[in-house]
C-alpha cells in the first residue's frame, strides 16, 4: 500500500482534489477525509467513477487532480481546508534560503518558521528553499514519508503563498535538527503544472461529463 497525501483547491470557481501521480500506483486508491466530528470517511476511485470522474495524471510530472464534484450535504460534514486560487504563486519570484511550510501526513506540528513568525497555514513541516528551477524546487525540509502529494506554501506577509506540490522526499533521518538544518530533502513540483492539468481537455471534458446527484449518501 501507498500511504501519501492530497489537498482540495479552487480553480475557477471548480473545487479539485490535487495530489502526486506516484501516489495513486495501488488499486483502487483511496482519499481518507476527517469528519468535524472527528471520525473519518474514506471515498475509493470507483466511488468518484460511478460519478463518471476519474484522476487525470500530468504527462511528464509528478501530479494528478481530480474534481471534486460532490452534493453540498456531503461536503458539509468534511473537515477540509480549501486553497484558494489567489494564495498560488505563478511566478515563481522565491530564492534559495526562503522559508517554506510543507502540509501533510502524518505531521501535526504546529512549529512557526524557524525565526519565530507565524506560517498562516495551521499546520505542517518547515524547511528551507534549497534551489529554484523552472521546472522544480528543492527543499531541505523536516518531511516524512507519507507527505508526498501535499502543498508547500513559501513565508509570505501577505497570506498563505501555494508555491507547488510535493513530489519526491528523502527522509535522511528522523526529524530532530541539528544546528537548525532540516535532515530531510524534498522535490516540488511548480503550481503552473497544476494550472496546466487543471486547463487541460481531458480534465474540462470531465467535469463538463460527470453525473452528480444531491442524495448521494
Amino acid at each position: 500500500n501507498i500511504t501519501g497525501t492530497a489537498f482540495v483547491m479552487y480553480y475557477q470557481g471548480v473545487p479539485y482534489i490535487v495530489t502526486a501521480k506516484h501516489v495513486l500506483e495501488t488499486e483502487n486508491p483511496a482519499i481518507h477525509f476527517l469528519l468535524k466530528n472527528g471520525q473519518g470517511r474514506s471515498f475509493g476511485t470507483s466511488y468518484f467513477n460511478a460519478l463518471g470522474l476519474d484522476w487525470i495524471k500530468h504527462d511528464t510530472v509528478d501530479v494528478a487532480a481530480i474534481p471534486f464534484h460532490m452534493a453540498l450535504q456531503a461536503i458539509k460534514p468534511l473537515h477540509i481546508f480549501f486553497i484558494k486560487e489567489e494564495w498560488w504563486n505563478l511566478e515563481l519570484n522565491i530564492k534559495a534560503g526562503n522559508f517554506v511550510k510543507h502540509l501533510g501526513y502524518p505531521d501535526k506540528d504546529t512549529t512557526p518558521f524557524p525565526d519565530g513568525s507565524s506560517s498562516m497555514v495551521g499546520i505542517g513541516m518547515v524547511g528551507k528553499v534549497l534551489s529554484v528551477t523552472s521546472n522544480e524546487i528543492r527543499l531541505r525540509t523536516s518531511a516524512h514519508l507519507g507527505a508526498s502529494g501535499g502543498p508547500v506554501f513559501v513565508k509570505s506577509t501577505t497570506g498563505p503563498c501555494l508555491i507547488g506540490v510535493a513530489s519526491e522526499s528523502d527522509v535522511l533521518a528522523n526529524k530532530s535538527l541539528t544546528e537548525g538544518e532540516y535532515l530531510g530533502k524534498t522535490t516540488v513540483v511548480p503550481i503552473k503544472y497544476v494550472k496546466e492539468l487543471l486547463d487541460s481537455d481531458k480534465m474540462q471534458k470531465q467535469y463538463l461529463n460527470r453525473s452528480i446527484t444531491e442524495d448521494m449518501f
